[in-house]
């Protein structure tokens, strides 16, 4: 299995954005435990996405992908709504910048 390189630095922007992100919710806000469940499960199913996007296994990929969208809206719509404009914001981000990423997949699949 052939690592891309150009994914791996294409996720950082996401990665980034989703620490300060983690910071944020240890440090300023207490969440509940349905919702670190949501978040529990959303970090599996995005690992396995970006571990098999990275290496080339696009059909896991693509399964992992669908998989996790219905999870991350989820967690958006149920527990995000009530957020500080800060953090929706920051949530947003996150979101354009996972869209860059899936972006970049894709187009890698196409030239490579």
């Amino acid at each position: 299995m052939k690592i891309n390189w150009m994914l791996l630095a294409g996720v950082a922007p996401y990665l980034s954005v989703l620490a300060y992100d983690v910071w944020l919710h240890v440090n300023h806000r207490k969440v509940p435990p349905k919702e670190q469940r949501a978040h529990g499960i959303s970090i599996v199913l995005f690992g396995v996405f970006f571990i098999t996007s990275i290496v080339g296994l696009h059909r896991i990929a693509v399964i992992a992908l669908a998989c996790v969208i219905p999870v991350m809206l989820y967690d958006e719509i149920v527990f995000h709504k009530l957020l500080s404009k800060h953090e929706r914001t920051v949530h947003n981000l996150a979101g354009i910048c996972l869209l860059g990423f899936i972006t970049t997949w894709i187009v890698s699949i196409f030239y490579n």
